[in-house]
């Protein structure tokens, strides 16, 4: 069976390892369940990571292609700068006839090259730590540490709504991606997080890793290029992690599962639906064509996540919002931070997870 959010009430009453009261219940720290979700949650106040130095854990990144040694795609840095090149010089096609969405999920995968990191990952170990837990008038939070022994540790804030879920269901959920030199913090505040507990949704916003637009982002992506992976297919699967805790929670229902992204977030995500079906519906304020050498340097010198030659030549299928498996709702560019904006999201999601 799953079990709850295993949050003590009084969250320093319970060690690390222990058992704990749920809020709505009781039961023991979990682990892999009859639906094949493989979660330990403890309890650990205030054990942040030694690695917060506002990017996160970031060098947990360099160690996946030792990690994934066999499914690495290893090239050169001059044949990548040719990649480069040929995209700038539109040699590179890009495809436009609209494919079947298994079709297109399959051929994303492999231009990511996140298969490995997809295989097994409902059964893979995912330790979630619970760091700290607050109060406020609709919701309780609870500030999270996720450990995957692929690409590390990254952090993340959960908010649910206070007293039961609507049906035996659960609450329905919302998974946010902040974009770059953001925090899962402001996902809570300026883009209006804060609000869906109000509305009876459970709210996991994740903090992005390497993603100030600067050296740090620019080195992870260069080093995970030169080895076959994206540090935007990284994003993309630990917004599935995210989603894989949340069909484990027994206060969620897995099948009301939807996925907010805002800008850099935004470009991710709008692959990650493609490819993540337990994802119900999407909102998104921001299209990429996965070609962003933007950091402000020469030409090459500092890209950024969002430079994946792999998945450029799928950018239109993949911003072809109406192919979608799942209902996407396209808003403008900081939406979210409106009082309109919020709203229409809010709305759409109560339509089409409710």
């Amino acid at each position: 069976m799953r079990v709850r959010l295993a949050a003590c009430l009084v969250l320093v009453a319970c060690g690390p390892g222990t058992e704990g009261t749920f809020r709505g219940g009781s039961g023991s720290w979990g682990q892999q369940g009859d639906d094949g979700l493989n979660v330990v949650q403890q309890t650990t106040p205030g054990a942040w990571p030694d690695c917060e130095d506002g990017q996160g854990c970031w060098e947990d990144y360099l160690e996946l292609p030792e990690l994934l040694a066999h499914c690495a795609r290893p090239t050169t840095e001059e044949a990548l700068l040719q990649q480069f090149q040929d995209v700038d010089d539109h040699v590179v096609p890009v495809y436009e006839e609209e494919l079947h969405p298994s079709r297109l999920k399959q051929q994303l995968v492999d231009a990511l090259n996140n298969g490995c990191l997809l295989d097994g990952m409902d059964e893979r170990l995912l330790t979630v730590s619970v760091l700290e837990r607050e109060e406020a008038e609709s919701y309780e939070r609870f500030d999270l540490l996720f450990e995957d022994p692929l690409v590390g540790r990254f952090t993340g804030i959960l908010i649910q709504p206070w007293g039961d879920p609507p049906s035996e269901d659960g609450f329905p959920a919302v998974v946010g991606i902040h974009g770059h030199r953001g925090y899962a913090e402001d996902f809570l505040t300026t883009y209006n997080g804060q609000l869906f507990p109000g509305r009876g949704y459970t709210m996991l916003m994740l903090d992005m890793r390497a993603d100030r637009a600067d050296e740090i982002e620019n080195d992870v992506s260069w080093a995970l290029l030169l080895e076959g992976f994206t540090l935007i297919g990284m994003r993309g699967y630990e917004t599935m992690l995210a989603n894989k805790y949340l069909r484990w929670l027994d206060n969620v229902d897995e099948s009301a599962i939807g996925l907010m992204g805002h800008s850099g977030g935004s470009s991710a995500s709008n692959v990650t639906i493609r490819v993540d079906w337990s994802y119900s519906a999407y909102a998104s304020d921001w299209v990429q064509e996965y070609w962003n050498d933007g950091c402000g340097a020469t030409t090459y010198q500092c890209i950024m996540d969002e430079m994946a030659p792999s998945l450029h030549p799928y950018h239109e299928l993949v911003n072809d919002f109406e192919t979608s498996e799942a209902p996407i709702l396209a808003v403008e560019y900081d939406s979210a931070t409106t009082d309109d904006g919020i709203q229409a999201i809010l709305d759409f999601f109560d339509e089409a997870l409710l």
